[in-house]
């Protein structure tokens, strides 16, 4: 053993340079350790040595990182349920010691799995322990603080007289805030790995609702959004995702340069679709042919300004709106840094605010025409049908109401109208995730 090197770590247990434990690991039966095994294999992005070492590590205790980083977040919530409990005067601390001495013996040996996988060498540790040391070492310290609190060394004592009472909130209060760092700070290594483990389950143009799905991960809506600036300033965290913070949407893209060259190129194909329909519609009665058809060649300038006041008016709300919310999240990067990913990954969205925008076009068309007197739209049918009538010079456009400004305000209105309502989805999916289930 003179070649071996160990390490201690604040628990008090020794890791050779070959990440084996001179501590008691957890068992379990062999199945589960080979799902999870499975399971880190596949979701590792780390070297082939770094696999087999975090396989060994898995194997042997039963659980992966990820499953022990779980198992203590679901222990510390139901710790705190029950210490609200007691905050509340619904029950005392001698009631549970028994339950606290247990929970604490639980966390402390999940707490020794943890660090047993940090303590592997860096090029063999899972990628997300590898890159959050600090972290970690933040887990282990707040959890040594924990134990430290009366109400957790000794659950049995019962406070006595109004003092110790006093003293016995104080504790509370401190270990209420205490879990919530700690439920926050195991959110950073769990929430990016399970981001990642969708990249292969999902095609580029799905997105990730971050305050529904992870409502349980992080139950208080201000540290999802702080997890969700803490992912957008780290990129490297997620990769095939972009964050939108405005909007607390994680959009899927394709991580390949073709992929998205091909989804800017089908849009641009979209865009020059949309615009071929609009001079289709000035040409298709050119010849008469279709009575009360609103449209003629002249028209086309007309329509096209329009077109393209509409797509002014959609993209000035969406820059707008944008520069809006970006200000409110306190100087968070805008989502149009990333056009080109935004493009990717919401291609469907883009190709539906096309198809509104030439609805609303076609829309003022025929406001213009019913708001013609009758007199005048049949006079237009014999001007179309017999051109003999009439002094021979050219009629005025039916389509009164498409003018710049008018399609700009469409176009505005209908962004807004779908951004709103995208909004409205979003909210409500917060306000249901904040609903306790069951109540």
């Amino acid at each position: 053993m003179d070649t071996q090197i160990q390490e201690t770590h604040s628990n008090g247990y020794k890791v050779d340079e070959d990440g084996k434990s001179a501590g008691d690991g957890a068992g379990s039966a062999a199945g589960l350790a080979a799902n999870n095994a499975t399971r880190l294999a596949g979701a590792e992005n780390g070297s082939a040595a770094g696999q087999k070492a975090a396989q060994s590590m898995t194997a042997k205790t039963g659980y992966d990182l990820f499953d022990a980083l779980l198992e203590i977040r679901s222990e510390l919530e139901d710790l705190q349920y029950i210490l609200d409990n007691i905050r509340r005067g619904k029950t005392i601390i001698p009631d549970y010691a028994a339950y606290i001495v247990t929970t604490k013996e639980n966390l402390h040996d999940l707490m020794k799995i943890v660090n047993e996988f940090s303590a592997l060498p860096k090029d063999r540790r899972p990628r997300e322990a590898a890159n959050n040391v600090d972290t970690i070492r933040h887990i282990n310290n707040l959890w040594e603080q924990m134990e430290f609190s009366p109400l957790i060394a000794h659950p049995g004592v019962e406070p006595k007289g109004s003092a110790d009472v006093q003293k016995e909130l104080h504790y509370l209060d401190l270990l209420d805030e205490q879990i919530h760092s700690l439920v926050y700070q195991i959110g950073i290594l769990t929430i990016p790995h399970q981001i990642g483990q969708w990249k292969d389950k999902t095609r580029p143009g799905y997105f990730i609702p971050f305050h529904e799905v992870f409502a349980a991960d992080l139950p208080l809506a201000a540290d999802r959004d702080r997890m969700l600036k803490y992912i957008s300033l780290t990129p490297e965290l997620i990769e095939g995702f972009f964050t939108d913070v405005e909007n607390g949407r994680l959009y899927r893209y394709s991580t390949s340069p073709f992929r998205r060259l091909v989804s800017l190129g089908m849009v641009i194909l979209a865009l020059a679709l949309a615009t071929g329909i609009v001079a289709a519609a000035c040409f298709i009665n050119k010849n008469g042919s279709i009575p009360a058809w609103p449209l003629a060649p002249a028209d086309l300038p007309k329509m096209l300004m329009g077109w393209g006041a509409i797509l002014a008016g959609m993209g000035v709300h969406v820059v707008v709106g944008s520069a809006k919310r970006s200000k409110t999240q306190n100087g968070m990067p805008s989502v149009l840094m990333d056009l080109i990913l935004i493009i990717d990954a919401r291609f469907g969205e883009i190709v539906m605010k096309l198809t509104l925008g030439l609805i609303g076009l076609f829309g003022l068309v025929m406001i213009s025409t019913t708001r013609l007197p009758v007199a005048n739209v049949l006079n237009n049918v014999l001007q179309q049908a017999v051109p003999a009538v009439g002094n021979g010079t050219a009629q005025p456009s039916l389509i009164t109401q498409v003018t710049p400004l008018n399609a700009f305000l469409v176009g505005y209105s209908l962004d807004s109208i779908i951004e709103l309502f995208g909004t409205s989805m979003e909210s409500a999916s917060q306000v249901k995730s904040l609903i306790p289930k069951g109540g």
